[in-house]
């Protein structure tokens, strides 16, 4: 009997699975469509069904970003990066909320464990440069958006200066 509960208890878990893996495609593909409040039903659900699941706060901070949410994103952002602390968007979404919410130093800091990660992303560069220009840190600001450029490649350099 021990053995056919077993079975039973995989099934469970398996479909429970498929059912995450299905609303979380759900959600991904309605945010892809700027389907946003119908994105977050979905995320809220996979969220029930498995609160470890990084994936569904993610998205869940993306529609809510997307719909000027930002308190309510910054939160789903910082349980993603709980869940995984290597994921360069929690961070960078991260950074986005901060940004939007005018704390600019905390986004900085977002922006530089993005960079730490992953020095190649150029929009981590130019958001970094943004809060450093609203700070009123123009050297900074200019610095970050050479490195943006230099990130893109030689070619976007002129037309990120302006030359």
């Amino acid at each position: 009997m021990r053995f056919l509960k077993e079975i039973r208890d995989r099934i469970a878990k398996d479909s429970r699975r498929s059912e995450v893996d299905r609303y979380l495609k759900e959600g991904y593909d309605l945010n892809y469509e700027g389907k946003y409040e119908e994105a977050v039903i979905r995320f809220v659900h996979v969220i029930s069904l498995d609160p470890e699941s990084e994936k569904a706060y993610l998205g869940l901070g993306w529609s809510l970003l997307k719909l000027e949410r930002y308190s309510e994103a910054l939160w789903c952002f910082e349980r993603a990066i709980e869940r995984n602390p290597w994921a360069i968007y929690n961070y960078y979404y991260k950074g986005n909320c901060l940004t939007a919410l005018s704390r600019f130093e905390d986004a900085i800091m977002c922006y530089k464990k993005v960079l730490e990660i992953d020095p190649s992303l150029s929009e981590a560069w130019m958001n970094m440069a943004l809060c450093h220009k609203k700070l009123g840190d123009h050297e900074r600001s200019e610095k970050c958006m050479e490195e943006a450029a230099r990130a893109r490649g030689e070619d976007d350099l002129k037309r990120l200066l302006g030359n």
